[in-house]
This record gives C-alpha cells, sequence and structure tokens, in this order.
C-alpha cells in the first residue's frame, strides 16, 4: 500500500502530532499546577493569618470618625491601631486599614516593614481581588484577597459598630510560607484532571490523523478495486467472446444453422433459474452457477469439430460403426475443454463446460453415451443442458426434419421424465415452458412449423421426413441422424 519512505513519512507524521499533544499537556499540566499551587497558598496564608491576627482585630476598640471631620476621633482611631500594632508580632508587610462603607481607606495603621508601598495610601479604594462577604462581615470577620502595590495581600475585615465602616487587616501572601502538605494534596487531582485531557487530546488527535489517512487509503483502494474490476469485466467479456466464436466454429462444421449455440445457452440459463427454485437443487444451483452455466452450455457440441464431414453430413441412416464415429464427439469435446482448463489453471467455467460437453448425451435410464451414467451420477449442468438442446433441436429447423410445435416438444420432453431426463428438472422445465417459447420465438428461425404425425412405422421417412414421437426422441438422441428410406 505504502512504499518504505511513505510509511517512514506517516510514522514521523504521526510521532509529530502525539509529540505536539504532549506539549500542549505539559503547558496545560504547568499553568494549572502554578494556579492550584498559588490558590493553596493563599488558602494557607489565609488561615494561618485569621488565626494568628482574628483574635486581636475581633477586640480592638475604634472610635470611629471621619479624619477630616473630627481630629479628635481620629486622633483616638491612629492611637488604637498603634496599639494593635504593638501588641502583634513583627510580620513584614502586615498593615492596619480603617475604610468607609465604599471601602475607601479614612485611617491608616502603618505597614510593619520598610516597603512604603505594603499598605494602601489614605483616600484610596482597596482593590480586592476576591471581595469579602458583606453577610458575614456584620457578625464577624470575612476573609477577602486584596491587591497591594502590585502584591497579593490576603485580608480580613471587620465591620465597625455604630459607623458605616470597616476594619481591614492586611498580609502580604508570600510573606506567610505555606504548608508543604497543603500544596502536595492538591497535586494529584491536578495531575488526573491533565493526564485524562492530554489522553483526550492525544486520541481525538490521532483519531483525526488517521481517519485522513484511511480516507486517502479507502480512496486509493476504490480506485484500484474500481480498476481491477474494469479489468476483470473486460477479461470475462473477452472470455465469453472467445467461448462464443469457439461455439460458433464448431457449429458451423455442423448442419445446424442460425443461432443454436446462444437458444441453448438461454435454454440452460431460463431452466437452471427455475430449478434453483427446488429444494433438490437449492443449495447447488447459485447466481454463480447459472452465469457459468450460461456461458458454458455453448461449448456442448465442440467436438464435432474432430467428426469428418462425411459422418456428420451424412443425411442418411448412420451405421454402427458411423454412428459410434458421431458418438465420439462427446469425449473429443470434452478432451479439448480439459486440455484448456489446463491452460487456465482451473477455471470453474471450462471445467463445467468440459462436464457438459462430455456428459449432455447421457440418459437418466443409463442408456446414453459416452460413459453410461445414470441418475445423478449424471453432473447437473450436463442435465440441464441435455434438456434444453433436445428442446432447441425439436423446435428448430433441420434438413432432415421440419420443426414441432412447442406443444409437441413440451409433450415429449415430458413423456421421458424418468427415461432420458432428470424428471425433476422435467418439473422445472414445466413450470417455465412458456418462457421456453418466448425465447424461441424471438431467437428462433423458422420456428413451430407444425407438421403432421409420422406414420405408424416409425423406421420410415427421409432426410427431410417426421418421425413418431417415440421414434423421433431416440433418433434426436442419436445426433439427429434418420434412418434411410426402405426398399419397396
Amino acid at each position: 500500500m505504502f512504499s518504505r519512505r511513505g510509511r517512514i513519512r506517516v510514522l514521523a507524521a504521526l510521532i509529530l502530532v502525539e509529540m505536539g499533544c504532549l506539549v500542549v499537556g505539559l503547558c496545560i499540566y504547568h499553568g494549572m499546577v502554578v494556579a492550584y499551587v498559588r490558590r493553596a497558598a493563599e488558602a494557607e496564608a489565609c488561615e494561618r493569618f485569621a488565626a494568628d491576627a482574628g483574635p486581636a482585630l475581633a477586640g480592638l476598640v475604634v472610635p470611629g470618625a471621619d479624619r477630616a471631620q473630627d481630629p479628635p476621633e481620629a486622633a483616638a482611631t491612629d492611637r488604637s491601631l498603634a496599639r494593635l500594632g504593638e501588641s502583634r508580632p513583627a510580620d513584614p508587610g502586615e498593615g492596619w486599614v480603617v475604610t468607609d462603607g465604599d471601602w475607601r481607606v479614612v485611617a491608616d495603621g502603618g505597614a510593619r516593614g520598610e516597603d512604603p508601598s505594603a499598605g494602601p495610601e489614605l483616600g484610596e479604594r482597596l482593590a480586592w481581588i476576591v471581595a469579602p462577604d458583606a453577610s458575614t462581615a456584620e457578625v464577624g470577620l470575612a476573609r477577602g484577597t486584596l491587591a497591594v502595590g502590585g502584591r497579593r495581600h490576603v485580608a480580613l475585615a471587620r465591620a465597625l459598630p455604630n459607623r458605616d465602616g470597616y476594619l481591614v487587616a492586611h498580609c502580604p501572601v508570600d510573606s506567610i510560607a505555606p504548608a508543604a502538605d497543603a500544596i502536595a494534596d492538591r497535586l494529584p487531582p491536578v495531575g488526573l484532571v491533565v493526564w485524562v485531557w492530554t489522553s483526550t487530546l492525544m486520541g481525538f488527535a490521532t483519531y483525526l490523523f488517521l481517519m485522513g489517512l484511511f480516507d486517502r487509503l479507502g480512496r486509493t483502494h476504490a480506485r484500484t478495486e474500481a480498476e481491477s474490476l474494469r479489468r476483470i469485466q473486460s477479461l470475462i467479456r473477452t472470455r465469453d467472446a472467445l467461448i462464443f466464436g469457439l461455439a460458433s466454429v464448431a457449429e458451423s462444421r455442423d448442419e445446424v444453422t442460425g443461432r443454436h449455440v446462444e437458444r441453448v445457452s438461454f435454454y440452460a440459463s431460463r431452466l437452471a433459474a427455475a430449478a434453483s427454485h427446488h429444494p433438490k437443487f437449492r443449495q447447488a444451483i447459485t447466481p454463480e452457477f447459472i452465469r457459468h452455466i450460461t456461458v458454458s452450455a455453448v461449448l456442448h457440441d465442440l467436438g464435432k469439430v474432430g467428426i469428418p464431414d462425411a459422418i456428420l453430413f451424412k443425411p442418411d441412416r448412420l451405421t454402427d460403426a458411423e454412428r459410434r464415429r458421431m458418438q465420439e464427439h462427446a469425449r473429443l469435446g470434452g478432451r479439448y475443454l480439459a486440455q484448456i482448463d489446463q491452460r487456465l489453471g482451473k477455471s470453474a467455467v471450462i471445467r463445467m463446460a468440459r462436464e457438459i460437453a462430455l456428459w449432455h448425451h447421457e440418459r437418466w435410464d443409463g442408456q446414453g453415451y459416452p460413459d453410461g451414467l445414470a441418475g445423478e451420477q449424471i453432473p447437473l449442468a450436463a442435465r440441464i443442458v441435455s434438456i434444453a438442446d433436445v428442446y432447441e433441436a425439436l423446435t428448430s429447423l433441420r434438413d432432415y426434419k421440419p420443426p414441432f410445435s412447442h406443444e409437441r416438444c413440451v409433450e415429449m420432453i415430458r413423456r421421458e421424465a424418468g427415461k432420458q431426463f432428470d424428471p425433476d428438472l422435467v418439473d422445472a422445465f414445466l413450470q417455465v415452458e412458456g418462457t421456453f417459447r418466448q425465447i424461441a420465438h424471438q431467437w428462433g428461425e423458422h420456428m413451430f412449423q407444425d407438421v403432421p404425425a409420422a406414420p405408424a412405422d416409425a423406421d420410415s421417412g427421409g432426410p427431410r421426413h417426421c418421425v413418431g414421437l417415440v421414434s423421433a426422441m431416440k433418433v434426436l438422441d442419436e445426433d439427429w441422424s434418420v434412418p434411410a428410406p426402405k426398399a419397396p
């Protein structure tokens, strides 16, 4: 399907797709780990800050007044914040502010560190990243996250009694070292989520890649299959044309004229199709069997090319020696087709044609030739063509006989059920005898010109005289030769 270089390109492309998916997965994993670690650090810092600074913040009493409108109360607020700061351990960046109801700073307790941007300035509105819940701030301490000087601060907010404002304590997150266990606990879920996501991405990418590859292969295979089908059909048409041509060459040496081989092919095909519905033949007669017998039947008399003209074209009664020589055409046809079959490599069509050519003159009662086979010893295809060949010969014009009517032909074949013909195949023939009539009218020449019955003396008659029904079957089975006129 692919050359070595093509397979290497496909493998390299698949590896690149997988590596790309893996890189995307690693980037996502890194981003999610950073986000989860940051969230864990903030949660840990908030917990520790609340446990450390929460009691002092809750116990602080702030008089509360606007710094600009009530200087004495503002000064008292500053002293309270200073005392709170003196009572707390020194944490770098920790600060205390009082805000109004809009979170605007009205009093500043200062920062414990040396960084002047560690806390918000007076009049500045707090920049909440995660604002505290106002409903819980009325009854206790609410937690939140601030952005101060480009750094993230955890914050505790307490609503001030008797005034519209809040007391807020804040501390940088990075100044509180998070516990390693708190971070480690967050990593397994992150790894699991990223693994699932990356596996899904890789599977989907591989699916798309392979679907594109299979689609390409499918189109290539369809083109190849179509080309192979065209070649096979061309070979089949060539084979069938050669077979029909070979059959025509064989028939050209006989007195049979017109489209004899085509009619036998049509009759055999229609009879096989009808017999396929019979329980006895349902397994044996398949659509392939019908297609093969349609082609094979035209070679049933191929062996006549090996019969001398003096015997083949003799209008009078054949001698016993001549009749035996005439009957050799069955073995000759089987031999020719066996040689062709060996060269073709066991062709099913030629193998069936050999069976037909060799044994289509065998009789159900064992009185036929060349091997005296009886009953189901005779191949099914040969039994079918035997009926088709006899019907075609009875209904066609010959030098030694006029054509029989369709009704007389059907009656003659019906009477020979169990004698010359397979009775079950005769039953199938009787079901489709109307179709035989249509084929004969469509493809025949000088068909169904009925003649009176022959005289009682069945051995009388000349080259163009008809004989009695039973004697006619006997004569027809002897390669259509008729007895010579008796001497007066």
